[in-house]
């Protein structure tokens, strides 16, 4: 079996690829950077370099390809957010028409269901109804809830400052899950001959939690009880995107999609079940991230837990 998957150097794509070279599988590892997946050629897989908006180089990619993993690509600190991923998204679909792709497993988004001011979600709205158009072609569209890994770059300040700032509403509770986790639901169904049409699978985490539970965690991972939760203003919400380099639009696009987390607009819509409960809480996420992101040292039963990723 050969399996091509996009991103791979990424947060989900390179835990995919690496899962599935373990399977013994064929891997076409796409991406732009041939420093950043060096690894993955070391272990096996094939790279493809090009530009997610080149469909000639997608198309080469996924040629022979039994079953891609595809997703929409972009950079928090380049302007045309939402230029860029219709080309993106332009180019994926015509890439599988054109390579004859006959199963694809899509990283799409809680919320792309939705219509309206979804801030970075938007896009996703418009690529689901792409592929859908596509024929012959079996699709998993998978729409994971907030990752635990964002919270990560956040760390070194909430930490030195005592203080974790968002303008997410504290009384909104959100489904979050680990990124592990989405990578082993997209090898699963790339590995999976039996499924068949067009197929959405939420993955909404181990349970709902709110910004000031999400503080209380970190708060206890660092034995720092002085951490609280701030909401603030979406306007000082964007004035910290943008002096942290996030691009004009995108910081824009940000706000709007927390805007959206407050008014309910974004919500799960298939409900807690075995196929949507994904089991990795944020305490287990919590030491990868504190060692990723801070010099936090790791207490004595902490040993062990902090993976490559």
């Amino acid at each position: 079996m050969k399996i091509a998957v996009m991103g791979a150097s990424g947060r989900t794509g390179s835990l995919i690829a690496q899962g599935l070279l373990q399977a013994d599988i064929e891997v076409v590892a796409l991406g732009r950077d041939a420093r950043r997946l060096a690894v993955l050629q070391c272990q096996g897989a094939q790279v493809a370099l090009g530009n997610a908006d080149d469909a000639t180089y997608l198309a080469h990619a996924f040629e022979g390809a039994d079953a891609v993993y595809t997703l929409l690509p972009y950079d928090l600190g380049q302007p045309g957010y939402l230029a860029s991923q219709e080309r993106q998204s332009t180019a994926i679909t015509r890439a599988i028409a054109m390579a004859g792709v006959g199963r694809v497993v899509q990283l799409s988004s809680l919320g792309a269901d939705q219509t309206g001011a979804t801030g970075m979600i938007r896009s996703l709205h418009t690529h689901e109804a792409r592929l859908g158009g596509l024929e012959d072609v079996d699709l998993l569209l998978l729409r994971p809830s907030h990752f635990f890994e964002n919270f990560g770059p956040v760390l070194p300040t909430v930490l030195a400052s005592g203080v974790h700032a968002d303008a997410v509403d504290p009384a909104v509770k959100l489904p979050m899950l680990s990124t592990h986790d989405i990578a082993d639901a997209a090898i699963a169904a790339l590995l999976e001959p039996h499924w068949h049409g067009r197929l959405i699978r939420e993955l909404l985490g181990p349970c709902d939690l709110d910004f000031v539970e999400v503080t209380a965690l970190i708060a206890a991972q660092a034995s720092r009880p002085d951490l609280r939760y701030q909401q603030i203003s979406p306007a000082e919400l964007l004035a910290r995107l943008r002096e942290a380099g996030f691009a004009t639009d995108v910081a824009a696009l940000c706000v709007e999609l927390v805007e959206a987390f407050n008014s309910g607009l974004i919500h799960a819509s298939q409900g807690r079940s075995a196929a949507t409960t994904t089991p990795t809480t944020l305490q287990d996420a919590l030491p990868d991230l504190f060692a990723m992101y801070t010099e936090w040292p790791q207490r004595s039963d902490q040993a062990g837990t902090v993976s490559p990723s």
